[in-house]
């Protein structure tokens, strides 16, 4: 039987010319996390979705001098959650503080690589305050400061052997430019 909660089979398709999530993708990822920490999803007509080609390309594209594919990509209709401060690092160390209207839910902190880019408009809908950084480690200072209901990491595995055999080579603050106490007063 056809599923009646992803009734758009266009969101389906995958575009070869990206190795991220694309906007379906990231929904499926945030309806386990959900379920996992017992958290109610947005249901999926909540957003809006759409099929087209990404301003400026994917990863993979821009990689390979490819003209920009078509990418499922969403929007909340009506978001409760938004991004209040951003330390704007490019990548490694990369802070992202959403807050969320409903106080109520649980707050999370999120260890993340790129993949999650797509899945913290989503989360954010479902938590009163994610703090997430981009980063493979562990970093108790910061769990201490949020005092968080919720600790998630997200990792490629790719990515896990590197990052978990190893140790931080800098400390929280070097690398994200500012302080776990700080972000918690964000």
């Amino acid at each position: 039987p056809r599923s009646t909660l992803f009734p758009y089979t266009t969101l389906f398709r995958s575009f070869k010319g990206g190795s991220h999530w694309n906007g379906f993708g990231a929904y499926v990822g945030y309806r386990a996390i959900c379920a996992e920490v017992g958290v109610t999803p947005d249901h999926f007509d909540e957003f809006e979705w759409t099929y087209e080609p990404v301003p400026g390309g994917c990863d993979l594209e821009e990689r390979l001098s490819l003209d920009p594919g078509p990418y499922t990509m969403f929007k909340k209709k009506l978001a409760k959650g938004a991004g209040t401060f951003d330390n704007a690092i490019w990548s490694g160390g990369n802070v992202k503080v959403f807050t969320n209207r409903n106080s109520d839910l649980p707050k999370a902190v999120i260890f993340r690589d790129s993949f999650a880019m797509k899945l913290l408009p989503l989360l954010c809908e479902s938590f009163s305050r994610i703090v997430a950084v981009a980063t493979g480690w562990f970093w108790p200072e910061l769990i201490a400061a949020e005092r968080p209901h919720f600790v998630i990491t997200q990792l490629a595995e790719r990515y896990v052997t590197s990052h978990m055999a190893d140790y931080p080579t800098k400390s929280f603050e070097d690398l994200c430019k500012i302080s776990a106490l700080e972000i918690s007063q964000k």
